[in-house]
């Protein structure tokens, strides 16, 4: 006899077809299309694809040779390389991966948010309400929309971080806490640390806020034990992700990120008027930006039922502590729009890294969750005053006046399809709040109320969701064709955004062509620097995850560089993108004399301008290293017959070459200088010389040498045993803490 489904395991299979019903049209489509945004076109796929390739040839993907004349890779965490999601990218063909990727998490999303909710309130109905809510709300629909993979993987296990840390306050078990700490170390795997920074400051204040306003005659000690206790969830998140953690913390150290201004920090805040969004997700008016950085429609009726929770749900603790970490959450998004947003920017350590204060609207869409939870559950379980009656009515009468006031400030026309449908969910809304006054079975109208959550989100945003096709974005583009019938070690010069660009400079992998620019949230400083010190053009405060349109005009600033071995620009003039050519261009490799030690580093810059600077007879260093360098002299050195450079091997994390010199020289390498770089000659360690401000060299004897470039950063191997470390030791402790606690 089978066993009577439990209302949890029901729940769950109503979340899954919700969601399959969700995204229906979007999965049940012709094979080579799947669910991805802008920027799966600009950066993913491409970094996807890398990924595949280095895994499936057995290494791991550490360096990327194809963007910013090479970049680290593993220590740019937006590629997630070591989350679990990845092996759907490396198995799996990679349309089929991102949509299994997308759906899953908004799947797990909700699966988290009602074990979460039901957790607090032991309601299965407040635990689908807020489910739904959260999984479909506007941060998820949006940032499918823009293709922010890693902000949806980190979204959609914050309610699982909550669940498993409410669970430990409610049991004291350790257990829980050790879960928690490992779905945070995967959620900071999942590959955006801004969303994991929110989630870890906002989970220590609930863990605070909890303790604090916990009923139960716990005594002092007894609560300090408990804040303790608290230490294991970031501790085994550091320990679990720290393959991931230490390679990022080093390349931020080498940054453009390593110190901003508070107007690069308070970018993208989410003003004042764009709470009119709650109301009006993608209202038609120049007036008021709407986009998915301030994305944060959660449905109409759920914002009376966040109202019900917070002011009148009898689970006062959890509506109090909720109620203020919301307000917090409200000052992060506003940003610049409130004095609080400097504080928190003087005073919180790594804030200063993240701009876009708008994306902790992950964080008001969440609570706003967990409070029309608390609103249903009150609603189905206990009766509403006449007062709140009253009250839930001239709420409604008071959002009417805010939707119309607001679309004749932003001129936005009533006639128009978002101001309708905004307004049929505002009356479907006070419609089923009226039937609190007349319908005694509260079970129908929780139902009820579940069902319109859907229909509202399903409504607004299904329809958006993007496809794209894997044949479109694999078609050769024109300029793609000339390196193509052109093969060889040279760079190319290419923009990041304007018609048919864009996603061009990580198209690279693809194409196997090595360019300047690329798409990525941070890179090194001293490139950022260079690149824009030789053109001679202002570095863009603001505007850095791919490089300013400036760089690419008719002026000749893409060949600004004479040491980036740049050979082909795309450059826009009045007559539209042409491809130009080098007369000359630098070879990947080649062999040195003479030098000039320059300690300045900035001071190089102003050798490499110099018209009569040849980077293939003058190298400029940091520092001496005697017997091989020598003093700048009138007489320039000159190549000497027999000089050969041969690479035999390139590949991302290394590089073979052959020399033969008939003096002692300088290797010099058209590669960014970065640490974690080692060279060898004839299998001896040599030092790796920063070289022409961002290249690398290494001295080499005279006669037949052969010398290896090899890409093995420290951060790496550390955070990989510390990874190894925790994730043996949990399983022993789990063990050891049973034991001890059966005896």
């Amino acid at each position: 006899m089978m066993k009577k489904l439990t209302a949890p395991t029901t729940a769950c299979g109503i979340l899954f077809i919700l969601t399959i019903v969700f995204f229906a049209k979007n999965l049940f489509f012709s094979p080579g299309t799947f669910i991805g945004g802008v920027d799966v076109i600009g950066s993913f796929y491409w970094n996807e694809m890398f990924v595949k390739e280095s895994f499936l040839s057995g290494s791991i993907p550490l360096w990327n040779p194809y963007y910013y004349c090479g970049h680290p890779f593993l220590a740019n965490p937006s590629p997630f390389t070591f989350y679990p999601a990845t092996l759907f990218y490396v198995f799996l063909p990679l349309p089929l991966a991102f949509s299994i990727d997308t759906v899953l998490h908004v799947f797990a999303a909700a699966m988290g948010m009602f074990f979460f909710v039901r957790t607090v309130t032991s309601s299965t109905k407040a635990g689908l309400a807020s489910a739904i809510v959260y999984s479909l709300s506007g941060y998820f629909m949006e940032r499918i929309a823009a293709g922010h993979v890693p902000l949806i993987h980190a979204a959609a296990l914050v309610p699982w971080i909550f669940y498993f840390t409410e669970k430990a306050l409610k049991a004291d078990r350790v257990r829980n806490l050790v879960l928690a700490g490992i779905f945070l170390g995967l959620q900071i795997l999942g590959g955006d640390p801004h969303i994991s920074y929110l989630t870890s400051l906002f989970l220590a204040l609930y863990f605070l806020l909890r303790v604090m306003l916990d009923q139960r005659p716990v005594p002092m000690n007894g609560r300090m034990k408990g804040l303790s206790f608290f230490l294991l969830i970031p501790l085994i998140a550091f320990g679990i992700s720290a393959i991931q953690v230490l390679p990022s913390m080093e390349f931020r150290s080498l940054s453009d990120r390593t110190s901003n201004t508070f107007e690069f920090v308070s970018q993208g805040s989410f003003s004042p008027a764009q709470f009119f969004l709650l109301l009006v997700p993608k209202p038609m008016t120049s007036m008021l930006a709407s986009d998915w950085e301030t994305a944060c429609y959660v449905g109409i009726l759920s914002l009376f039922l966040a109202f019900i929770g917070l002011f009148f749900s009898r689970n006062k603790k959890y509506a109090l502590c909720t109620g203020i970490m919301l307000f917090i959450a409200i000052t992060f998004i506003l940003g610049s729009y409130t004095p609080l947003y400097y504080l928190y920017y003087k005073l919180l350590p790594m804030l200063s890294t993240f701009r876009i204060p708008a994306r902790a609207t992950v964080i008001v869409d969440f609570l706003m969750s967990l409070l029309a939870g608390l609103g249903l559950c009150h609603i189905a379980e206990y009766s509403l005053s006449r007062a709140q009656k009253s009250i839930i009515v001239g709420s409604c009468a008071v959002v009417f006046c805010i939707l119309f006031l607001g679309a004749w400030k932003m001129r936005i026309p009533l006639s128009s399809k978002e101001m309708i449908s905004a307004i049929l969910f505002l009356v479907c809304s006070l419609a089923l709040l009226s039937t609190l006054f007349s319908v005694k079975n509260k079970e129908s109208i929780a139902r009820l109320f579940i069902a319109f959550l859907f229909i509202d989100l399903y409504l607004v945003y299904s329809p958006l969701i993007p496809r794209l096709s894997e044949k479109s974005l694999l078609k050769e583009m024109p300029f793609e064709q000339v390196f193509k019938e052109d093969p060889g070690q040279y760079r190319v010069a290419v923009p990041g955004y304007g018609p048919g660009q864009y996603g061009l400079p990580s198209r690279g992998v693809k194409g196997h062509y090595h360019g300047i620019n690329g798409s990525t949230p941070i890179i090194l400083k001293d490139y950022f620097d260079f690149i824009y010190g030789m053109a001679t053009i202002t570095p863009p405060e603001l505007f850095r995850h791919t490089f300013a349109q400036d760089l690419f005009q008719n002026n000749g600033a893409a060949f600004s560089s004479k040491i980036l071995g740049v050979k082909y620009a795309i450059v826009e003039t009045p007559s539209g993108y042409l491809m130009t050519r080098a007369d000359w261009h630098m070879p990947r490799a080649a062999l040195v004399e003479n030098s000039i030690i320059s300690p300045r580093k900035e001071d190089h810059l102003a050798y490499m301008k110099d018209p009569q600077f040849d980077p293939l007879k003058t190298i400029i260093l940091e520092k001496g290293i005697r017997p091989y360098t020598q003093e700048l002299t009138s007489e320039n050195g000159k190549p000497h017959a027999g000089e050969t450079v041969r690479i035999r091997n390139y590949e991302p994390n290394r590089i073979d070459l052959e020399v033969r010199s008939p003096s002692h020289a300088f290797l010099l390498l058209s590669e960014l200088y970065c640490p974690g770089w080692k060279a060898y000659v004839d299998g001896k360690k040599e030092e790796v010389l920063r070289a022409d401000y961002v290249l690398r060299a290494v001295r080499v004897p005279t006669g037949e040498h052969s010398v290896s470039f090899v890409y093995r950063p420290g951060s790496f191997f550390q955070g990989l045993a510390l990874t190894l470390i925790t994730l043996f030791s949990l399983p022993v402790l789990w063990l050891v803490y049973y034991k001890r606690k059966g005896a």
